[in-house]
């Protein structure tokens, strides 16, 4: 969600031709939408998955947008995998990713196998859905530009005036080839995506579904809760993003904080400070370091297996230790990063940044703009993100938050409609769900899971010690706690195995 990471994509579009492909109509005699369409999977399923047998693919076909009523439709690809238990239940897991404007379909359906279905739902059919404007559905509001620009200076020592200045008139070029293409910006919002579940669970003829969102999905989670709560039988909100706070302000407070645990944590563990003493000191000193005097490795974008040149200099640093502190994974390896990027060893880095330097074709950075235009924009202002920098290191707190001010003021031009008021509010909701929370998130802290659980009756938070983003499938605690919730969410589920974790230290 920050800066450096949401212009890391490498989906092209291939035209706006095919941005029009499937697009129907909604006039008299032509079939009702919302409808759902068959069609052929658009990824090779993996050992064990055959459509027609355990997996059905198609199209969920709805308005582009409700509320102008002007008869278009778009399409959103949808993949079903039938459950492998010999009583399955009726009620499915619906996966909603998060970005926002994270794809889906492609990317997460060759990886499921008949070994790993289970893993995925349990007793329950898996849906997963390329929600509007991402992946496979159509339109496709990838922004080929800024995936060009990333590419194109990735070697380049830009400083964040000129990388901003970079990225401004690319996303302008894709705002204006989107409209061009008759594309209603406007209708790609939170609430459009919430209408677009609600239809899908009823096109689909199930009674009731699970959802389970995973960063942005659990913004988009809460707002079927609060919209369209009818069906829904409970709701796994797994690194939550809560409706009244703003990912233009709030992630700054949220890196303050990650950066100073991370440090802190590393002092209180005698192996690691004894082999990374005085960690924080140095770090700064190394971004001011990197800044006057960068560094150039190589990385392998793990999207396309190409190996690229990378000029890091101290902004550069500053995004790979916040980007690494998604992966759980990476976060052991953190300290021994900045120690040898000081000692000129730049190996860990090249690791680090091949990890979680390229986004590939993850994101629809159009889907990006046209969420964050209309919902948190409009309810930010420069001011706050000045605030909320106030939480970081003087050493770096200038140029986040002019990054942060700058993405802001974009939204100038994206000119998309405000959402509701309304839609701010807390969610107020009796329908059970957990709330997911990695102690050591960069971006979703665990201070957001305790917003959102206030307004919730039937709400369990949990924590997680020594976990980034996404906890469900990083460790074996939150994986068994998830199934336990699904196979009945009237209880709270177990969670003793929590005081077993502890600091990835």
């Amino acid at each position: 969600m920050k800066r450096r990471q949401l212009v890391r994509v490498t989906r092209l579009l291939l035209g706006v031709s095919l941005l029009f492909v499937g697009w129907t109509a909604n006039a008299h005699g032509q079939p009702s939408v919302p409808r759902f369409e068959s069609a052929a999977c658009p990824f090779r399923p993996g050992l064990g998955i055959t459509q027609g047998t355990n997996l059905s693919c198609g199209y969920l076909i709805v308005p582009e947008n409700r509320t102008a009523g002007s008869g278009r439709t778009i399409r959103l690809a949808v993949a079903v995998f039938k459950s492998p238990a010999a009583h399955p239940a009726p009620d499915p897991v619906i996966f909603l990713r998060g970005g926002p404007g994270g794809n889906l379909v492609s990317e997460i359906g060759p990886a499921i196998n008949a070994t790993t279905l289970g893993f995925w739902a349990g007793d329950h059919d898996l849906v997963l859905i390329d929600q509007r404007g991402t992946g496979d559905s159509s339109p496709f509001l990838q922004c080929r530009e800024l995936v060009s620009l990333e590419y194109r200076t990735i070697d380049r020592n830009l400083s964040v005036k000129q990388s901003d200045a970079l990225q401004a008139a690319a996303a302008r070029q894709c705002h204006t080839r989107l409209v061009a293409s008759k594309i209603d910006l406007s209708g790609f919002t939170t609430h459009q995506n919430a209408a677009d579940i609600a239809d899908l669970r009823s096109a689909l003829g199930y009674a009731s579904v699970n959802l389970y969102g995973e960063s942005y999905g659990t913004r988009l989670a809460l707002e079927v809760m609060r919209s369209f709560p009818d069906g829904i039988r409970s709701v796994v909100l797994d690194s939550v993003v809560p409706p009244n706070i703003s990912l233009f302000s709030d992630p700054l407070r949220s890196m303050g904080r990650d950066f100073k645990l991370l440090f802190s944590s590393c002092a209180a563990s005698r192996a690691c400070n004894s082999a990374h003493p005085q960690l924080a000191a140095r770090f700064y000193r190394l971004t001011r370091q990197l800044q006057k005097k960068p560094v150039q490795f190589k990385a392998q974008d793990p999207s396309t297996g190409k190996t690229y040149t990378v000029l890091l200099n101290g902004d550069g640093l500053d995004n790979l230790l916040f980007s690494g502190l998604y992966v759980s994974s990476l976060i052991p390896q953190l300290p021994d990063m900045i120690t040898s990027l000081q000692a000129g060893r730049l190996g860990p880095a090249a690791h680090v940044f091949s990890e979680v330097g390229f986004l590939g074709n993850s994101l629809s950075f159009g889907m990006y703009y046209s969420v964050e235009c209309s919902g948190d924009a409009p309810y930010t202002t420069a001011a706050q993100v000045r605030a909320a920098g106030a939480a970081l290191n003087p050493a770096i707190r200038t140029d986040e938050v002019q990054s942060q001010i700058d993405l802001l003021r974009q939204c100038g031009f994206w000119n998309v409609k405000p959402d509701a008021p309304a839609e701010r509010q807390p969610v107020r909701s009796s329908i059970p769900t957990i709330v997911l929370s990695g102690q050591m998130d960069p971006v979703t802290p665990p201070a957001n899971g305790s917003l959102v659980v206030r307004t919730l009756s039937h709400g369990y938070r949990f924590v997680f010690p020594g976990l980034g983003h996404g906890e469900r499938f990083t460790d074996i605690c939150p994986y068994r706690m998830v199934a336990s919730f699904l196979d009945d969410p009237s209880v709270k589920p177990d969670d003793s195995c929590i005081a077993r974790m502890s600091s990835p230290f």
